[in-house]
């Protein structure tokens, strides 16, 4: 599926910058919707422009294909990593273009949205962590 138009779910208090080489970005926020309206949100290719304020394809399975082109012309493309529904979704995406102006292979990072229910509603904590090597999934463990 495409999405081309944000919705609803738009939301403030998201990573804005991208991840350093040093570490991870995480950000925390609470949605006054059920855990089932921002799993819906999140996987949906529509609800997930809205975050992401760009045009949107993504296979929702692991191993799917995610795709993300804003208006700039920027791109990202990756894959599904983990997907445990409704509380987990994860994906390790790359740049179509080099960082920084390094020639080289663009940096590589994992996406992750953990959900919650909340006294409030549904409380989302996204990290983007350097580095093409996939997050732990929920059937192996910690790491």
């Amino acid at each position: 599926m495409v999405a081309k138009q944000p919705t609803m779910f738009a939301t403030e208090g998201l990573p804005t910058e991208p991840p350093t080489a040093r570490g991870s970005v995480t950000s925390e926020v609470t949605i006054a919707a059920p855990v089932g309206s921002v799993w819906q949100a999140l996987t949906d290719p529509d609800e997930l422009a809205a975050w992401f304020g760009a045009e949107v394809e993504i296979e929702a399975r692991v191993g799917g294909a995610v795709r993300f082109r804003w208006t700039d012309g920027a791109e990202r493309r990756g894959l599904v990593l983990d997907l445990e529904p409704p509380r987990r979704f994860a994906f390790r995406w790359r740049s179509l273009r080099a960082s920084r102006g390094d020639p080289s292979i663009p940096e590589a990072a994992v996406v992750t949205f953990d959900l919650a229910p909340d006294r409030d509603g549904t409380r989302v904590v996204v990290t983007e962590s350097p580095g093409v090597l996939p997050v732990p999934l929920a059937s192996e463990g910690p790491a």
